[in-house]
């Protein structure tokens, strides 16, 4: 059934086609909704002329190279017999109006006025929408140049004002930081360790910033950022991670400079209880004559949200002092050896 419609309209347009050329002619053609453009310019760029053949098919072509030109928004191309053998053909353009006013919205990172800067179209000229693709990349390109992310939603003139201008940008915001695998730090030190925020723009460099401050504190032995965008101008960064081993025991014997030995015990801890806090112990035993030597060192990174760093040393040390010294009048050379006690704090 389909095919027996199409095939008699296809024979009815041909029927039109072959009636137009056996005497049908165009007697006038009308343009109207033109202000700025003339009628002469509009003609001159259709195939149907006044006296020429009157022929359907070109009305269609004329509508389809007049929609092309960058001056009108609308283009209708219609026929209307005034008389037998006799067509009008009417154009009825809408053209782009003048620019009143060009409105900037989404905004926060630049100002209206660097936007505008962007844009070819101007107030004051006529809408080109020849500059929509062209400006467009541009006002992307200045986001990324600082390192930020942006969509243009839209660009062309208000419903409710044809002279008014809307340009409506999305700048790419951080909606949530997930971090997958933390099974001992805390996300409180993830914060504090990162500047990106949710709700904040994302910036790329600050962001992989952050990403380099979390590997150099080796708290994990392998972090995967990620990402995923929800939605429209929203961005999750993702973090998956395996977190190190962060705490260390060691003990031994050493030998001090007269062959004596000593032993030594040290304990350290880099993420204490996941708060990303430093202790460590250190003990030395003489096994000759010197007492214990000690030292207990405490760092907190994270004093405010500048990240001050904040530390105390405690130590007590003894060690061996030698030297050398003359006696009497012969010179007589006489070894001295005597042991000195450091004790205090920093």
């Amino acid at each position: 059934m389909v095919k027996r419609i199409s095939l008699m309209i296809l024979v009815t347009f041909v029927a039109l086609e072959v009636q137009a050329q056996q005497g049908d002619t165009v007697a006038e053609v009308v343009v109207r909704g033109n202000q700025r453009v003339s009628t002469d310019a509009i003609t001159s760029a259709m195939r149907t002329k006044v006296g020429g053949p009157y022929q359907p098919r070109l009305l269609l072509e004329d509508q389809q190279t007049l929609q092309a030109l960058p001056f009108f928004s609308d283009v209708k191309v219609f026929a209307e017999q005034i008389e037998p053998n006799k067509w009008r053909v009417v154009v009825q353009v809408v053209e782009w109006p003048l620019i009143k006013k060009i409105v900037i919205e989404g905004v926060s990172l630049f100002s209206e006025e660097e936007v505008k800067g962007k844009l070819r179209n101007k107030e004051g000229a006529p809408f080109d929408p020849r500059f929509l693709a062209g400006d467009a990349r541009e006002i992307i390109r200045m986001y990324r140049e600082k390192g930020y992310f942006a969509t243009v939603e839209k660009y062309e003139p208000s419903d409710g004002d044809p002279e008014t201008v809307v340009v409506e940008i999305r700048e790419v915001r951080v909606r949530n930081i997930v971090v997958n695998g933390l099974t001992k730090t805390k996300r409180s030190v993830i914060e504090k360790l990162t500047d990106t925020r949710p709700g904040s723009l994302f910036h790329q460099p600050t962001w992989g910033q952050d990403l380099r401050r979390l590997w150099d504190t080796q708290f994990f032995e392998s972090l995967e950022p990620d990402s995923q965008e929800p939605e429209a101008g929203l961005v999750d960064l993702i973090l998956n991670v395996r977190e190190a081993r962060t705490g260390m025991f060691n003990a031994g014997l050493s030998v001090d400079p007269r062959n004596r030995l000593a032993a030594m015990v040290s304990l350290s801890e880099t993420n204490l209880y996941g708060t990303g806090k430093s202790v460590s112990l250190f003990l030395l035993q003489s096994a000759q004559g010197l007492g214990t030597s000690f030292s207990i060192d405490y760092n907190d990174p994270f004093v405010d949200r500048k990240r001050s760093t904040f530390g105390v040393s405690l130590y007590s040390r003894e060690s061996l002092v030698f030297g050398q010294g003359f006696f009497g009048g012969g010179g007589f050379q006489l070894d001295s050896r005597f042991s000195q006690r450091r004790t205090g704090a920093r």
